[in-house]
């Protein structure tokens, strides 16, 4: 009698360990990611290069990406101020990472002035010490700029709370207008130098959204129910 059809097939099941990332190997993939000019085409073969580059085994960009995700949520693998070192070394932006340049509110109200009157702006601050701005300076501020979506109300207001997050010395609102004005107008930075920063902050925006839709779908908020009450004024409505 033939058994064969009723004998089990063994099944292969050679699925690799789970990597576990070492401090060094996370810090190193900041790096590289950030090196990647993350965003434009051929980031992830970027990526892939640099990664191997360090010395590390070959792992395909999506893997990488996906390791560089997990970073950004946990501050127990890459502190804030060892991202924005990487980050430094990489493209030469003296900024925080986008997960600590979240601002709360961020599309500001307007401020009430002592005359009673409102603003669009910040409450005025007091002016910074006067120092000489660097490339480097610039280069962060046209970031900030376009991170901190110059086309929405109270722009300002966190363009100046994100520059207090850097290394660089305090600046008023005042400063920081006048002086991306001057980077706009009088050609400080090269045009392709500032296209390229615009793209990293809408790159970046993108990252940390993403990221925070990560979080939120992990973490769902709890769901209230509805009292009686609210239930009945629902039903009156729709008679």
């Amino acid at each position: 009698m033939d058994t064969t059809k009723n004998t089990p097939k063994t099944q292969n099941n050679t699925r690799q360990p789970r990597k576990v990332w070492s401090k060094q190997e996370n810090l190193d993939l900041v790096y590289c990611y950030y090196g990647s000019n993350p965003g434009t085409t051929g980031s992830w073969k970027r990526l892939e290069r640099m990664w191997e580059e360090k010395g590390y085994d070959p792992l395909p960009g999506t893997k990488l990406a996906s390791q560089f995700r997990s970073i950004q949520k946990s501050e127990r693998m890459v502190t804030p101020e060892e991202m924005a070192e990487q980050r430094m070394r990489a493209t030469g932006l003296n900024v925080l990472p986008v997960v600590d340049l979240t601002v709360n509110g961020n599309t500001a109200g307007p401020s009430t002035l002592p005359n009673g009157n409102t603003t669009d702006g910040p409450t005025p601050t007091v002016r910074g010490p006067r120092t000489k701005w660097t490339e480097e300076m610039n280069t962060t501020l046209v970031f900030i700029h376009w991170y901190s979506q110059p086309g929405e109300r109270g722009v300002w207001k966190r363009v100046e709370e994100r520059w207090s997050k850097t290394t660089f010395p305090p600046k008023s609102t005042s400063q920081l207008r006048s002086q991306l004005n001057s980077i706009q107008q009088a050609g400080l930075l090269p045009s392709q130098k500032l296209m390229e920063i615009r793209e990293l902050a809408r790159v970046d925006r993108e990252e940390v959204e993403a990221a925070r839709q990560s979080l939120l779908d992990e973490n769902p908020p709890p769901v209230t129910p509805q009292t009686d009450e609210k239930k009945k004024k629902k039903k009156k409505k729709k008679k």
